[in-house]
C-alpha cells in the first residue's frame, strides 16, 4: 500500500508545495480550493495542514507505519475531491469525484462538514471551561466575604452567609427593635472567633455551535469547605478548598448526509485552594481573594472520517467513526479585590460594589490516540480580565423559627482580555514527530477560537435563613444573561455556623 500510495499521492502533488518559510502561514492549493468552496478560516488551516503533512508523507524517505499509511491515504482522498469539487486544480493533477459527491447537490457543504472531522475545534472548550471554573469560586467566595463585611454594625445586623444580610441581634442589642429578632436567630455575638463554611453546587448550561467551535450541553457539580477567623470587628481571614467536577456532551449535526460535526464528550475534575481577607469600616468594605487550583481532562472526540467508495487510496476502509481520546491538565491562578458601600437601616439593606477579577490559566499540551487522524496540541495560555459592578437588596422577614432573609443581585461584568486565541496542532504522525516544538513549520495549523463576549451581566436571586447558635442556611439560583451563544445558570446550597 506504502508503495501505491507514494506513487499516486506524488503525482497529485507533484510540484506543488506551500510556499511559505518556517514560521510564515500561506494558503497552500488545497487551502485555496477549500476557500473557494465557502469553507471558513478554521477549515482552510486545517485543509493547509492536510496538504502538507501527507505531501511528506508521500515524499519522505522514511519506511512509513501502516497508520501513517491510512493517514496518508485519507488525506490524499481529501485533496482530491477538494480540488474535484472547487474546479480550480491550478498545477495539480485534476483529480477524480473520489467519494462520488458530484451528484449532491449539497456537495461542497458535504465535503466541508468532513473536512471539519478533521480541525479539533473540541480542544477551545478547554480553556473555556477552565476560566469558567475559576469564576465559580470567585462567585462562592465573594458571597462568603459578602457576608463577613456586613459584620456587626452600629444597628446590631449581625453575620451573614453568601452575601446576604441576616438579622441577628447581639442580645445586648439595644438599638435594633425586638420586632426584627426572630426566635433563637439572635442569641449569640458572632464577631469573633473561629466559623465554617460549606457549599454545594449545580450548574448546568448549554453552548451553540459557531463556525470555530462546536456547541455542547454542561453539566457540574462541585462544593466549596472553608474556615475564617474574624480578629475584630474590622478584620477578618480564611482559606477554602473548592472542588468541581464538569461532564461536557459535544452537539451532533448534520450537513448533507454526512455528520458535519460527530460529538464526544470532556470531563474535568477541578481543585483549587484559595485564601481571603476583608476589612470593614463603618460602611465601607474591602475585600482581597487569591487563588490557585488545577483541573484535570480527560476528551474523547468523535470524528467520522471517511466515507464509503470504491474509489480513492482509502476507499476500502470503513466510515465508521472512530474516538479519539485525551488527557491533561491546566494551572490557574486567580486573584479579585472588591470595594463597596452598604445603605439602609433596619429591616432592609442594600449595596453598590465594584471591583477587578483576573484568571491566568495554563492547559499543558497533549496527543490524541486511538486513530491515525489523531491531533496533537501545543501548551495553551488563558488570559481573562473583568471589571465588575453590581448591586444587591435584602429585606428580613421575622418568623418564630428565625428570620428568613429573601435577597436579588445584579452585576454588570466587562472583559478587557477579549481577543480570539488560537491552538496550534498538528497530526500526531507528520513525519517530523510529536514530540517537536511548535515553532510555526508548516504542518502546523492555527485551530481559531471565538471572541470572548464583551459585556454580560450575573442575575442572583436567593432565600436565607438564620436559626439560633450562629447557624444559617441559604440556597439561591444564579444566571449569566447577556453572553451571545452560552447560558450559563448555578445553584447553590450553603451552611455556615462557628466553632
Amino acid at each position: 500500500m506504502f508503495n501505491e500510495f507514494s506513487r499516486a499521492f506524488g503525482a497529485l502533488m507533484a510540484g506543488v508545495l506551500m510556499a511559505a518559510a518556517p514560521g510564515v502561514h500561506a494558503i497552500s492549493e488545497l487551502g485555496q480550493a477549500v476557500q473557494d468552496l465557502g469553507g471558513s478560516r478554521l477549515m482552510v488551516n486545517a485543509a493547509d495542514a492536510i496538504y502538507v503533512t501527507c505531501t511528506g508523507l508521500a515524499t519522505t524517505t522514511q519506511p512509513l507505519s501502516p497508520d501513517q499509511q491510512i493517514l496518508g491515504g485519507r488525506c490524499a482522498d481529501m485533496t482530491q475531491e477538494g480540488f474535484f469539487l472547487a474546479g480550480n486544480f491550478g498545477a495539480v493533477v485534476p483529480a477524480a469525484d473520489t467519494f462520488g459527491l458530484s451528484s449532491d447537490p449539497n456537495s461542497a457543504s458535504t465535503y466541508l462538514g468532513l473536512l471539519r472531522q478533521f480541525t479539533g475545534e473540541e480542544v477551545s472548550s478547554q480553556g473555556r471551561y477552565a476560566t469558567e471554573g475559576a469564576t465559580d469560586q470567585f462567585k462562592s467566595l465573594g458571597g462568603r466575604l459578602g457576608a463577613i463585611r456586613r459584620g456587626v454594625r452600629a444597628s446590631g445586623i449581625a453575620f451573614n452567609m453568601q452575601g446576604v444580610d441576616v438579622i441577628a441581634a447581639r442580645s445586648d442589642s439595644a438599638e435594633l427593635p425586638q420586632g426584627l429578632v426572630g426566635g433563637a436567630a439572635g442569641s449569640a455575638d458572632a464577631d469573633t472567633g473561629l466559623a465554617w463554611f460549606a457549599n454545594v453546587e449545580y450548574g448546568f448550561g448549554d453552548r451553540d455551535s459557531t463556525e470555530f467551535e462546536n456547541g455542547y450541553d454542561a453539566d457540574s457539580f462541585g462544593g466549596v469547605l472553608g474556615v475564617d477567623y474574624g480578629f475584630n470587628e474590622n478584620w477578618v481571614a480564611g482559606v477554602a478548598f473548592s472542588y468541581n467536577r464538569a461532564e461536557v456532551d459535544f452537539d451532533r449535526a448534520s450537513q448533507g448526509s454526512l455528520n458535519a460535526v460527530s460529538g464526544g464528550e470532556m470531563e474535568s475534575d477541578s481543585t483549587t485552594l484559595s485564601a481571603f481577607a476583608n476589612y470593614v469600616n463603618g460602611r465601607f468594605f474591602g475585600s482581597v481573594i487569591v487563588s490557585f487550583g488545577e483541573t484535570d481532562y480527560d476528551m474523547d472526540r468523535a470524528a467520522v472520517i471517511a466515507l464509503d467508495t470504491s474509489g480513492g487510496l482509502s476507499g476500502g476502509l470503513s466510515a465508521e467513526a472512530a474516538i479519539l481520546e485525551s488527557d491533561t491538565e491546566s494551572n490557574q491562578f486567580g486573584a479579585q479585590v472588591q470595594l463597596g458601600y452598604t445603605f439602609g437601616e433596619g429591616a432592609v439593606t442594600w449595596d453598590v460594589y465594584g471591583g477587578y477579577d483576573y484568571l491566568d490559566v495554563e492547559v499543558d499540551g497533549f496527543a490524541e490516540t486511538g486513530s491515525p487522524l489523531g491531533l496533537v496540541f501545543d501548551d495553551q495560555d488563558i488570559d481573562s480580565s473583568q471589571a465588575f459592578f453590581g448591586g444587591s437588596v435584602r429585606r428580613a422577614v421575622n418568623m418564630d423559627f428565625g428570620v428568613l432573609v429573601p435577597y436579588l443581585s445584579a452585576e454588570y461584568r466587562h472583559e478587557f482580555d477579549n481577543d480570539a486565541r488560537e491552538v496550534s496542532a498538528r497530526y500526531v504522525l507528520t513525519v517530523r514527530g510529536v514530540n517537536e516544538t511548535f515553532q510555526g513549520e508548516t504542518d502546523d495549523f492555527q485551530i481559531p477560537t471565538d471572541d470572548p463576549d464583551d459585556s454580560f451581566f450575573d442575575v442572583t436571586a436567593g432565600l436565607a435563613a438564620q436559626f439560633g447558635n450562629n447557624l444559617m442556611l441559604f440556597a439561591q439560583v444564579s444566571s449569566i444573561v447577556g453572553l451571545e451563544d452560552t447560558s450559563a445558570n448555578l445553584i447553590t446550597i450553603g451552611l455556615r455556623g462557628s466553632f
